[in-house]
């Protein structure tokens, strides 16, 4: 497993890295109401996308390593390329009917969409033929377009308003984009179609549009309350520690994903549950070494991320303390979700997902006008600890999913006594300044990566 994520690891620690300077770039340029109605259309963007053209990702993932059901490549990308186009056109009359209910920029949410597709489906593709190199190369090219084209906006338009970090963002990709189809023009015809696989991936995809959906509902759906009860600006603290924590902690569970779900497919498709369980327990067995420091980290240094970095939303410290009890939770979803989706047994997601988010808009719904955005933090926790209880309870039914328990508790030792330590360094030595919050962390995780080496915490990498 090191092998691959070490090779795959530039296109998701490089990414994440300019993503957090795009996030520091967006809390310093936009207002805080600004920045949430720019988060409300991002949200929209990946809600639109959740409905539509990512069922074309997942069947992707999935069908790339059944031969039998595609003939040869040149077919695989045409299918999905296309597919892409199409469906992105069959939006925008739908978008039009929408815009005269809603005050609403459709126009960008269609394209961003539509050119989000595409990008999702070329870095999918060198995933699956486990070209790092060119993935990597595309995401962080990518990163580095939006920051250029981000910076550039901000030296020329003040105030800067929502629309350019959308411009940004979404214009990086149409630029790797057009390059893709240009690189890859011979696999790319429309002649080779396959209703047949269109049809399989379909099929396939359709019950997880709902899981995707639901999903971002979950994620998200709390931003919608918090603009309509208490405004823009409460979006805009609640965004940030929201997405500050997501990117602590969920950008490096996708590092694991992204590496080892096409592995964990193959190994059940060619070996059986008995293989693909092996791996699914390492996996798990990662994800807990990756969230527990993270996230104690988060709820000891929130205050002076937040204080050095982002002076002007100092909301958010307390936001990140909150929401990173649901991001615990969120982030062993994403795996203990994978036993129904190698059995097939999406529809078992798709309920589980139903009942979560159901949980979290009725709970939204009912306590932010009593308790504020505390509420918001609170409904993704109910919802994501809901979810996680019925994954294990249909999981069982279908699927042998090892947790190791006695692997988690040599975890948690790691890192109270990393804790520890934080807490003297930060007596003997208090954080007066950015270098110094800088350095107690590097200390620190010094600290948790010897005593991984001394508990044989690493074993699970190999």
């Amino acid at each position: 497993m090191i092998k691959k994520i070490i090779g795959f690891a530039p296109g998701v620690i490089v990414p994440m890295a300019l993503n957090f300077m795009l996030t520091f770039l967006y809390a310093r340029y936009l207002e805080p109401g600004e920045y949430g109605v720019f988060n409300i259309y991002l949200n929209t963007i990946q809600i639109v996308y959740a409905l539509t053209l990512s069922l074309f990702q997942t069947a992707a993932l999935r069908y790339y390593s059944i031969q039998n059901t595609y003939r040869n490549e040149r077919e695989f990308v045409s299918t999905y390329f296309w597919g892409n186009i199409f469906i992105t056109l069959a939006i925008v009359p739908v978008a039009i009917t929408i815009s005269f209910l809603l005050s609403f920029n459709w126009w960008i949410v269609t394209l961003s969409v539509g050119i989000n597709g595409l990008y999702q489906f070329f870095c999918t593709l060198y995933r699956l033929k486990s070209s790092s190199l060119h993935y990597n190369i595309m995401r962080c090219i990518s990163s580095i377009i939006s920051l250029i084209i981000l910076i550039w906006c901000a030296n020329r338009i003040v105030p800067l308003t929502y629309f350019w970090p959308i411009a940004a963002t979404y214009g990086s990709y149409a630029i790797l984009v057009i390059y893709e189809v240009v690189a890859n023009r011979k696999l790319i015809n429309i002649q080779c179609f396959s209703f047949s696989l269109l049809k399989e991936s379909v099929h396939y995809g359709l019950p997880l549009i709902g899981v995707t959906l639901l999903g971002n509902i979950i994620a998200n759906s709390d931003q919608y309350f918090l603009m309509y009860y208490l405004g823009d600006e409460a979006v805009g603290n609640y965004a940030l520690g929201y997405r500050l924590v997501d990117a602590l902690i969920i950008n490096m569970l996708t590092m694991i994903l992204l590496v080892m779900t096409p592995e964990l497919n193959k190994r059940h498709d060619t070996n059986g549950m008995s293989q693909s369980s092996v791996v699914l327990s390492k996996m798990i067995d990662s994800a807990f070494w990756i969230i527990l420091p993270i996230s104690f980290a988060v709820i000891v240094y929130a205050d002076y991320i937040i204080k050095y970095i982002f002076p002007s939303y100092m909301a958010a410290a307390h936001i990140m303390r909150l929401v990173v009890f649901a991001s615990i939770f969120h982030g062993i979803s994403m795996f203990t979700c994978k036993g129904l989706e190698l059995v097939r047994k999406s529809k078992y997601i798709l309920l589980s997902l139903l009942v979560a988010a159901a949980a979290n808009c009725i709970y939204n719904f009912v306590f932010i006008p009593i308790y504020g955005i505390d509420a918001s933090a609170h409904s993704s926790l109910l919802a994501y600890i809901l979810y996680n209880v019925l994954l294990m309870f249909y999981t069982k039914k279908y699927y042998k999913m090892n947790i190791d328990a006695k692997y988690i508790w040599r975890c948690s030792l790691a890192v109270i006594s990393t804790i520890i330590v934080a807490i003297i360094l930060m007596r003997v030595c208090p954080i007066t300044n950015l270098l110094v919050l800088l350095g107690e962390i590097m200390i620190c995780c010094v600290i948790y990566f010897s005593l991984s080496f001394a508990l044989r915490l690493l074993r699970v990498f190999i």
